[in-house]
């Protein structure tokens, strides 16, 4: 690689490492917030947005094929049914 595309990557790295540490910065002041019956779901979506960015960028899902971004997308809906399956199994007990 040249060094032209190099500090490109590590350009791009960083500004990966500092947006995944903003989103747990704010993920941690979160807890500090009250928001009542939202700070659960709040931390939930920062949470979600930190996953995408590392499934898109660290896992390359961006540039995979689409059988593997199928099974990804696929995999990921087979964690929420199960989920749902413990938290409403838990709700109606």
């Amino acid at each position: 690689m040249t060094d032209d595309k190099e500090t490109q990557v590590r350009h791009r790295f960083v500004g990966l490492y500092v947006l995944l540490l903003g989103l747990l910065g704010a993920n941690m002041a979160g807890t500090l917030i009250d928001a009542g019956g939202l700070a659960i779901p709040i931390r939930l979506s920062v949470a979600a947005v930190m996953v995408v960015v590392i499934a898109t960028s660290f896992m390359r899902l961006r540039q995979s094929s689409a059988l593997v971004q199928v099974v990804a997308v696929m995999s990921l809906l087979w964690i929420m049914f199960l989920f749902v399956l413990t938290f409403a199994d838990f709700l109606t007990r």
